[in-house]
């Protein structure tokens, strides 16, 4: 019959090892063992719902568009819940991007500033990269116009937006002018 507490002081040497390992067995799978109870399940899926919700739900994303529901202005809105890691470099790519585009354009505007002062007025209007400049400038001003327009409109619903010269047909433009 094995001891409790042995010290495996057999006569043979590896007769005290497996004497242990099998009390070792035994505390795990034996009669004294961990039972698979209601209160042990219940714990089990509780924490398994806890874990599955946190990974699964975003629940910043539903934060901020809760917040724009509720009429925050995205600065408050950055101000309440800060930027992501992600979300700062991609803004910092942007930012770069931009200023990049503007040299390019204050460049050519300048190269277009000296020709004009020389009295060289050249073909060059037509030229792809002028073309490519001016819409690039055009965006800018029109994402510009815009954000001011929805401001506009949060702010005073009964604001009606102009025509734009672009939008204007060739007949009120000539009534303008």
């Amino acid at each position: 019959m094995p001891r409790l507490g042995g010290t495996g002081t057999s006569s043979s040497p590896g007769r005290g090892r497996s004497h242990h390992s099998s009390h070792i067995l035994q505390q795990w799978f034996g009669p004294s063992a961990p039972r698979i109870n209601l209160r042990n399940v219940l714990l089990f899926l509780t924490a398994f719902f806890i874990v599955r919700n946190f990974l699964r739900n975003d629940y910043r994303r539903e934060e901020i568009h809760y917040l724009r529901e509720s009429g925050m202005s995205e600065e408050q809105i950055e101000r309440y819940i800060p930027k992501t890691a992600e979300e700062r470099k991609k803004y910092v790519q942007d930012k770069a991007n931009d200023v990049e585009k503007m040299k390019k354009d204050i460049a050519y505007l300048l190269n277009e500033v000296a020709e004009l002062k020389a009295g060289g007025v050249t073909n060059e209007h037509d030229s792809d990269e002028r073309k490519e400049v001016l819409k690039s400038m055009d965006m800018v001003h029109e994402r510009k116009r815009h954000d001011r327009e929805e401001q506009l409109l949060k702010e005073h619903p009964d604001f009606k937006p102009g025509k734009r010269l672009k939008d204007m047909t060739e007949e009120e433009l000539k009534a303008i002018k």
